[in-house]
């Protein structure tokens, strides 16, 4: 992470996540030495997010927009949709986060 005093951090998505709780974690809380996701978005909209990382980014949010739709739908606290969506995700054969993220839109365009 790199911030300065004249604009917004710049910051590397980490490459470590390999759980929906993780990221759910990262988006909520933050993680390690990072910020919250929601905590950067609003604060500085896009211009956080580095050129190379911005794809990276729109997958991830792709499996936390889910767990927020599904908790919305059925009710649930966002941790148990995180539970749920994990569920999902090895079930289908352990899938990496980013596998989860194109299942999770090519489902959605049924």
């Amino acid at each position: 992470m790199t911030v300065t005093s004249q604009g917004p951090p710049q910051i590397r998505f980490p490459r470590t996540l390999r759980t929906v709780g993780d990221l759910y974690q990262l988006w909520r809380r933050g993680f390690a030495m990072m910020p919250a996701i929601d905590q950067l978005e609003k604060q500085w909209g896009s211009q956080w997010r580095l050129r190379n990382e911005r794809q990276l980014f729109s997958m991830r949010k792709v499996v936390v927009d889910e767990v927020v739709r599904l908790a919305g739908a059925r009710g649930w606290p966002e941790e148990d949709a995180v539970q749920e969506v994990g569920k999902q995700r090895v079930e289908g054969g352990n899938l990496s986060l980013d596998a989860l993220a194109k299942h999770l839109k090519a489902t959605r365009k049924l």
